[in-house]
């Protein structure tokens, strides 16, 4: 790129990147003039929660978890040793798994979050993501949703064709998963930001065969994020999780939080939250053969690109 003739430009140029509507769709960016380094940082879709089941006393596997959270990458790279145009894939959340009824103690989890990535090639594979072997950074493997403990997503850095990794300063992380799954009362709520500024979506609250109402898991509030309530369990209606929060000053989201019980036989439970950007959704609650909570979906990811 040729800058004859072009006045110098020393300010910052943030781009910011979200999901396409379409399944096979991908953004680009082109090279300011005048930048000296260039700061990419990518975030995963996060899971979908698991649902809840229609009834459960089979107390081994009373509730089911949240949605994992995305991975997360980050990459400073000197801007001559990038192309003009890269092209940027972000991944969409998850979809929570869908409400169960009558009766069964089978949990329908969450769906995978889609990974996302920024690539020196428009080239796409049969899946509509952008082939590994033009990566620049990103690209890994989706994370799983919530469910039977299913594992978070590996971060980008695995790819053994990324481009340029060995010249940049790269830090990537794999998602969390949510660890609370086969509680019999109240599952435990969630410290946010405690190892990564996305997380896992909360548990869903049990049915355990008595008529004690339980909650879902909440998110707790701290300095910077607000409370994210899990949905109160009642007799014959569970109420909803909330959904999760995303702040861009700090950057950070939470997860979903999870949904309420329904003690009463035919009552309805409530339904896992939304997760925040690259959080996963909260899971759903459980019902007294009635109709349990779907899973709340998974965040979408995120592509971030400054140059200065």
């Amino acid at each position: 790129m040729l800058d004859l003739s072009h006045i110098p430009n020393s300010q910052q140029d943030i781009k910011i990147f979200y999901t396409n509507q379409g399944n096979f769709g991908y953004q680009t960016w082109q090279k300011p003039r005048k930048c000296n380094f260039i700061y990419i940082m990518y975030i995963d879709g996060g899971g979908g929660g698991s649902s809840g089941v229609s009834t459960n006393l089979d107390t081994s596997t009373a509730n089911y978890s949240g949605g994992a959270s995305g991975g997360i990458g980050r990459t400073l790279i000197n801007s001559n040793l990038v192309p003009d145009t890269l092209y940027i894939k972000v991944g969409k959340g998850g979809l929570g798994g869908a409400s169960r009824s009558g009766g069964g103690s089978t949990s329908n989890g969450g769906a995978a979050g889609e990974a996302s990535g920024v690539f020196i090639s428009s080239q796409l594979n049969s899946q509509g993501n952008l082939a590994e072997t033009f990566s620049f950074t990103g690209g890994a493997a989706s994370n799983n949703g919530g469910g039977a403990g299913a594992a978070p997503g590996i971060p980008g850095s695995s790819l053994p064709n990324n481009f340029l990794i060995g010249l940049t300063n790269f830090v990537s992380l794999a998602g969390i998963d949510s660890a609370e799954m086969n509680i019999v009362t109240q599952p435990a709520n969630i410290s946010p930001l405690t190892s990564q500024i996305v997380m896992a979506g909360g548990a869903g609250a049990p049915y355990n065969g008595t008529t004690t109402a339980f909650n879902g898991a909440s998110i707790i509030a701290t300095s910077i994020s607000p409370l994210i309530p899990g949905g109160i369990g009642g007799t014959t209606l569970g109420q909803n999780g909330g959904d999760g929060y995303t702040s861009f000053q700090p950057f950070f989201s939470t997860g979903g939080a999870g949904g309420g019980n329904a003690t009463t036989a035919g009552g309805v439970a409530g339904n896992g939250g939304n997760g925040g950007i690259g959080s996963g959704g909260g899971a759903g609650g459980n019902a007294n053969a009635g109709t349990s909570g779907k899973g709340g979906d998974g965040g979408d990811g995120l592509v971030i690109i400054i140059t200065f």
